[in-house]
């Protein structure tokens, strides 16, 4: 019987670790990455030439866009993204309204919504440092009303 040269042992026991890491990352044992996708729920008051904005704000987690689908609106309204440094702000000096990208100045851009309109909304919330997004409402009309939306800080 020819005897295994310690190069072939290494081999043997790369190949025997390299497949018991495989199997356990498979069964969950190592802890996945997962971003703050999940959609939240909520019904918020919008217009009468004010803004208004999801309370609280969520922890941003990536550089993505956020997500917001309008379930339901008897207004048509404007929404964007904001950041704050707190995760309920409750004026608007405690956030950031319109992040701007730090690059170009380009500022967060806003998006038309009414009932069943779905936005993947770019936004500058991460590249300025702050931890926490939201979402920001404007009808820019008299008009006031309630919009049902689902929303998410990050959309992957």
């Amino acid at each position: 019987m020819k005897q295994k040269t310690g190069k072939s042992k290494f081999k043997r026991g790369l190949a025997v670790t390299t497949a018991a890491l495989c199997m356990i990352s498979s069964l969950g044992i190592f802890g996945a990455s997962a971003n703050n996708y999940k959609d939240t729920d909520e019904i918020c008051h919008v217009g009468g030439y004010a803004w208004t904005w999801t309370k609280p704000a969520r922890l941003k987690t990536d550089y993505t866009s956020s997500y917001q689908k309008c379930v339901s609106s008897n207004v048509t309204y404007s929404s964007w993204v904001y950041g704050s440094a707190i995760s309920s702000p409750q004026n608007l000096s405690q956030m950031t309204a319109h992040p701007t990208n730090p690059k170009n100045g380009t500022i967060t851009p806003s998006y038309t919504f009414s009932t069943g309109t779905t936005r993947y909304m770019i936004n500058y919330v991460k590249e300025n440092n702050l931890p926490y997004a939201g979402m920001m409402f404007w009808t820019g009309s008299t008009k006031t009303g309630s919009t049902h939306i689902l929303w998410s800080p990050d959309s992957v």
